[in-house]
Formats: structure tokens, sequence, C-alpha cells
């Protein structure tokens, strides 16, 4: 009846300790005691911000004066991002038909996390020295996903080969990695590598694995060969005027001329050769005979050549290396012995190993611009031995040898100094290089 107290009628939620997993149904009993002195039917309701979850509410149930009857529903949160894992809530309220009596419990229970996610390999995924791949979790908490680049054949190189990205319940993002051809060329073709990408999620034992093709294209295209080689070659008669590679930066010099090497963003090698033969020959010669017979004879003959021979050959041969501005070409071009350093107006850098002449040899590396001014103090950037066995590492120098090598690092802003290290394949050093760089 109106009026009376909640407590005459009685509900306990027998089934405790409920973690329900997105997707399946849970069983929950119920148990309704009615202390009324009259027999009523009561009808079972839920209430609460999950109370959607709930299904299978049974019919309003009789229960006699005194008595109690067992009731049950089932818990079935559905299997999507929207279902916050983690503790609720619930309220289970017995209502009587005759009476309006009612009583209520609390029903508390959680809710399991699920792993569910879709990988996506797009036709543009790997472009401009970056490869993606699309990931969304289609679960219902945040996620750590694993993706593991791999090309199959060894061409292509990727930084870093393992990259790891959290992303929120039912969120799209992609994750992302540099990748370049292990050797780098510097004009030709386009060229296609295939490579693979294996996706995995914390936790979780399905793996999906994705194919696809990156395209190496050269900083040069093939009809700048001809100008590479016409550098090359005169790289080849410098080194023969002086007789073998005697124009080149000693590595204390480098390590010193901060200021003048890159005051200027974009200086490029000059070479100046000037030769100047002038041959001058003049010859004269005079004769002037006279002969006047008079009454006394007197014969007179007066012969006088003068010839006169002056030749000059004057030959200079003076070959500079100067530095002037140019935002077409090469931005620096350093020559050793054994090695030499390239660096283009797109901020990349290339190695080449000399070998005999200036002309022959090989490219030992290529480091893009985001990649040696991202690196941090100490990180290797490229470590490359090619088959006969030759070594090339680059590397970025930290603070301590830095200050060790007595550089300046005040000179270069948003830069910093860098160690070239070219090896013989019995272990002696070629070329030991200290570079300063600047974006």
């Amino acid at each position: 009846m109106p009026g009376q107290p909640e407590n005459l009628v009685v509900v306990q939620v027998l089934t405790t300790h409920v973690v329900a997993q997105p997707g399946t149904a849970t069983p929950v009993d119920v148990l309704i005691a009615n202390h009324t002195e009259r027999l009523d039917y009561f009808e079972l309701l839920v209430e609460g911000d999950a109370a959607a979850w709930v299904t299978d509410l049974p019919d309003p149930v009789q229960v006699g004066p005194g008595g109690q009857e067992r009731v049950r529903f089932n818990l079935s949160p559905p299997r999507l991002p929207t279902t916050r894992p983690g503790r609720h809530t619930l309220t289970v309220r017995a209502v009587g038909y005759y009476s309006h009596s009612a009583g209520a419990a609390p029903f508390r229970f959680s809710v399991g996390a699920f792993v569910a996610f879709l990988g996506a390999l797009p036709p543009d995924a790997a472009n401009a020295g970056q490869v993606h791949l699309d990931v969304k979790n289609q679960g219902n908490a945040p996620t750590a996903f694993t993706v593991v680049w791999h090309a199959p054949e060894g061409h292509l190189t990727f930084q870093p080969p393992e990259t790891e990205r959290v992303i929120p319940p039912g969120q799209a993002q992609p994750i992302t990695a540099g990748v370049r051809a292990r050797r780098a060329r510097l004009f030709g073709g386009p060229v296609q590598h295939k490579f693979s990408a294996r996706l995995k999620a914390a936790e979780a034992a399905q793996v999906q694995e994705f194919s696809g093709e990156y395209t190496d294209r050269p900083p040069l295209s093939a009809g700048c060969a001809a100008l590479l080689v016409a550098g090359v070659l005169i790289l080849a008669g410098l080194a023969t005027a002086f007789g073998g590679y005697t124009l080149y930066f000693e590595p204390t010099q480098l390590a010193r001329a901060t200021t003048a090497a890159f005051q200027s963003r974009t200086p490029t090698a000059t070479l100046t050769p000037s030769a100047t033969l002038t041959p001058s020959a003049t010859q004269t010669s005079t004769s002037t005979p006279s002969a006047t017979p008079t009454a006394t004879p007197t014969p007179t003959a007066t012969a006088t050549p003068t010839p006169t021979a002056t030749s000059t050959a004057t030959s200079t041969a003076t070959p500079t290396l100067t530095f002037t501005p140019s935002p077409s070409a090469i931005v620096r071009l350093d020559v050793d012995h054994f090695l030499a350093t390239f660096r283009y107006p797109n901020g990349a850098l290339a190695f080449y190993r000399l070998e005999g002449e200036p002309q022959t040899g090989e490219f030992m590396g290529w480091v893009e611009l985001a990649e040696w001014r991202a690196a941090q103090p100490g990180q290797v950037l490229e470590d490359y031995r090619n088959g006969l066995g030759y070594r090339l590492v680059f590397t970025r120098l930290t603070t301590a040898e830095v200050k060790a090598l007595g550089l300046q690092p005040a000179v270069l802003q948003n830069g910093g100094w860098y160690h070239v290290l070219l090896s013989a394949p019995d272990g002696a050093t070629l070329a030991d290089r200290t570079l300063a760089l600047q974006p």
C-alpha cells in the first residue's frame, strides 16, 4: 500500500564479482522477498547509465506474503569502442503491482577491455622518404600498436625499423617511419623495392601483415649525369696539376673553420685555371747599296742588315678553389685523399669513396636532411660496409666530444658537429673528418 516503508520488499543481487566481457551475455540472479501481508506481482526494473546493456528482463513475478522468488536477467555490454571498460554501478528495483511497495539494491560490476584493430596500407603509403600504415583502434581502450618494417630483399632501410604508437579507442591514426634505399644512387631512373609491414597490438596475439612497394628516386635525373662527370673530370685535372689529391681540407682546419665555411648558405666549388701563351717574333733586314762613278773613281758599298727576333712565352697555371653563392648547384664540396663529401640544396649528404683516380670509386652513403638534423648527440646515422670491406660511419658528436676536440659550438646556431670515418678492409683509417652542419 502507498506509504509503506520500502523494507517490506527486499531486493538482493545474488551474482557478485561480475566481469562482463563486451559482446557476451553474463547472467545475473536477483532475489525478491515480499514482507507484506498480501500476495503481489513484482516487476523488476534496472536503472543507471549502463541500463541499456541489460537484456532479457523477466516478466512480473508472483510472490506471496512472507515469500521470496528468484529471477534472472542478462548483462550484455556491446563490443564497441564506446563501451567504457572498468567499474560500473546499476540499481536493481522491484515494484509491487498491488501494494506499490518497492525495494532496491545496487549492482556493481566491471567491464573488460577488448582489443580489435584494422590496418590498411594505402596506395601512396611510401612516398618522399616516408612510409606509413593507417591503423584504426576498434577496441574500447587505448592500445599500443607496433609496426615492424622489413625489406625482404634487403634493399631498404627504415628509421626506426620498429614503430610504436598509442591510439585512443575508436580513432584511426597513421604509424610512420622513414625509408630510403640502402645503396644511395646519385642519378638514374626510379627503381621499385618491395617491403612488408607487420602490425601487432600490445597484449594481443592477432597479427596483420601488409606488403607494398617503395620507389627510389635519385636526387639527380639522368640528364644531370653529364654535369656530374664534368665536375669529376675537373677534380681529376686539379689533382694532376698538383701531383695528387693535394687540394683538400685538413681535419684541424675543417674543425675550426666554422665561420668561413658556413656563413654562406649555398657555397659552390668553382675551379678557375688560367694559362696564357704569347709568342712574338719580329725580323728586320735593311740593305742600301750606293755606287756613284766620278772623275775620281771612288767605289762605295754599304750593307746594313739588322735582324731582330723576339720570342716571348709566358705560361701561368693558377688553379684555385673558391666558394661563391649559387642556389642551384652543390652546396658543399669537400675532397680528401680517399673521400668526397657532397651536400645538396635539399640538405642531403652523400659520401663518395675515391679509388685511384678521382673519377673512380663508389658511393658509400646517403643521409637525408631530416635524418641528420633530428639526430641526437652520439647517434650513428650511417654505418655501411661494402662488399670489399670498406666501411663508412657517420655520427653526430656529443657535447663532450665537441669540447674535447676544441670545436666552436656557439658559431653554429641550431646546428651541430658530425664525424665521418672511412676505414679500409684491414681496419686502417682512410679518412677521419669532422663536419660542422647547420640546417
